[in-house]
């Protein structure tokens, strides 16, 4: 596993939320959801991170909102909905999360899963992380859209004027006036995925993609872009953002989860980029057995011969 950035575990989290962190603690107590146990996933912690355990074949992806469970309440099977997460990077048996939401006096939470509608309710009444005094949550949790590897007190405040205002033309031109600013990466990854003109938000993300190239701001948050990219772009987009995945990311994950895409030109990029991940990261058997596995499955002549190639090559 590489190294990652280090995350404020949960249980601290909790701590300095239900000590005041989040404003009054007098505020009327939010009313939560029992769910059942079923589907849950286990919540741990390493080296600094807040993680859930998780397999690769389990659906997670990068921005994946989960719902954070206390533990059982005695004698049932049940669990309070306590807050929520995003999930900002996944390895084979491993996603990290983000919380963005705990309730206040929350027992430490335990367990996971993957969001739903049904949750929004008990959602909106748990506090945003760092919304402030009193706060309570106004924003949908499933539409929350900062990235995942910067979630927390980011808003749309902080994104500048000229990235969020004017024509078209002029907000691309603010991107490439941003281009170079490594404080940036937060208000270009806002545009990339909630700017109104697709033109925009494809120019977002090849600044992106030249930011992650040469080292400009986080390169865990560019690679979490891409790995958005690859999921929600156009697809011109999303053959890029594999591609560039392809170029430096050091994970299997995300391309692997787009070698079964319903779109041949998808398929391909993936199985491209777990070919150069695996080649140039020393995980040439991971990969192999990837594309090995794909081709077994694989019903498009053109996808399997490209398959075929990059196979033998490993």
């Amino acid at each position: 596993m590489r190294a990652v950035t280090p995350l404020i575990l949960l249980g601290s989290l909790i701590l300095t939320l239900a000590c005041g962190g989040a404003g009054d603690t007098t505020a009327e107590e939010p009313v939560v959801a029992l769910v059942e146990a079923p589907t849950v996933w286990e919540v741990t912690r390493q080296d600094g991170q807040a993680l859930v355990k998780a397999g690769a074949g389990q659906g997670l992806a990068v921005d994946t909102q989960m719902v954070l469970l206390g533990p059982p309440l005695a004698g049932t099977d049940n669990r309070q909905i306590v807050g929520s997460a995003k999930v900002a990077e996944i390895w084979p048996d491993l996603a990290r999360i983000t919380p963005d939401r705990i309730k206040r006096d929350a027992p430490e939470p335990a367990a996971a899963r993957v969001y739903t509608a049904e949750d929004q309710a008990a959602l909106d009444a748990i506090p945003l992380v760092g919304g402030g005094k009193g706060a309570r949550a106004a924003t949908s949790a499933a539409s929350l859209s900062e990235p995942a590897a910067t979630t927390g007190e980011f808003t749309v405040d902080q994104v500048p004027a000229a990235l969020k205002s004017g024509t078209s033309e002029s907000r691309m031109d603010a991107l490439v006036r941003y281009e170079t600013d490594a404080s940036m990466t937060d208000a270009i990854v806002w545009v990339l995925k909630n700017d109104s003109d697709s033109a925009v938000q494809f120019k977002a993300w090849r600044v992106v993609r030249a930011r992650w190239k040469r080292g400009t701001g986080n390169a865990a948050d560019h690679e979490a872009a891409a790995a958005w990219v690859a999921t929600h772009g156009g697809d011109d987009a999303r053959l890029e953002a594999l591609g560039a995945i392809g170029e430096r990311s050091r994970s299997l994950t995300v391309p692997a989860k787009h070698l079964a895409d319903p779109l041949q030109s998808v398929r391909i990029a993936a199985a491209n980029a777990v070919f150069d991940i695996g080649s140039r990261t020393g995980k040439r058997a991971e990969a192999k057995k990837l594309l090995v596995d794909r081709r077994d499955v694989e019903s498009a002549g053109p996808v399997r011969k490209r398959l075929a190639d990059w196979i033998e090559e490993l």
